[in-house]
């Protein structure tokens, strides 16, 4: 999780970061009545990002087709 955290704010992934953090924060201390929800959100924070570099592929691939 701290790995994750760290990549996602070092790319700017704001909401995969924040998630992770508090992910992990939880997880540190014992807290773990949230974790099946708190994963669900990572999930779909990382799906998200997948969509958007989805997105912006074949943006440049329509692009260099002009």
């Amino acid at each position: 999780m701290h790995t994750l955290k760290g990549t996602s704010g070092t790319l700017g992934l704001i909401q995969l970061e924040r998630i992770s953090k508090n992910i992990e924060t939880n997880l540190k201390h014992g807290h773990q009545e949230n974790l099946q929800s708190d994963f669900n959100d990572l999930f779909k924070a990382f799906d998200d990002f997948i969509l958007m570099i989805f997105r912006i592929n074949v943006q440049q691939v329509n692009e260099s087709c002009m």
